[in-house]
């Protein structure tokens, strides 16, 4: 098993790699996303998430931590993976977790800490 760390262009989080440059055998692939943080960072778009760009995938594993997101961010970022998982051509199977689920803030909680 290999880990990389993959970021977010706008955070400067982890490391940038070229699309062209990832592992192209990778069967199984498994992350964490802190949701406040990857809503922060990418502008509220969950559109790219790059699964894409790993033309072997079978699996996919993704750990959410809800703290400090609203419910429907994390609802729309598990649609996200769901649309990617079904557009790869592989159609992996999918794999979601939430962490912290008790420590979601209600959507009136989210628009105070954004102003």
């Amino acid at each position: 098993m290999h880990n990389v760390t993959l970021g977010s262009e706008k955070t400067k989080v982890g490391v940038g790699i070229a699309p062209t440059l990832l592992l192209p055998s990778v069967h199984k692939l498994s992350f964490q996303v802190c949701m406040r943080e990857f809503k922060d960072g990418n502008d509220d778009d969950c559109g790219s998430l790059g699964l894409e760009y790993f033309a072997s995938l079978q699996d996919v594993r993704v750990d959410i931590h809800c703290s400090g997101a609203s419910a429907a961010d994390v609802e729309e970022l598990e649609a996200a993976l769901r649309h990617a998982a079904d557009v790869h051509p592989n159609r992996p199977t999918l794999e979601v977790k939430r962490y912290e689920e008790w420590n979601l803030v209600s959507a009136i909680q989210d628009q105070e800490v954004l102003r």
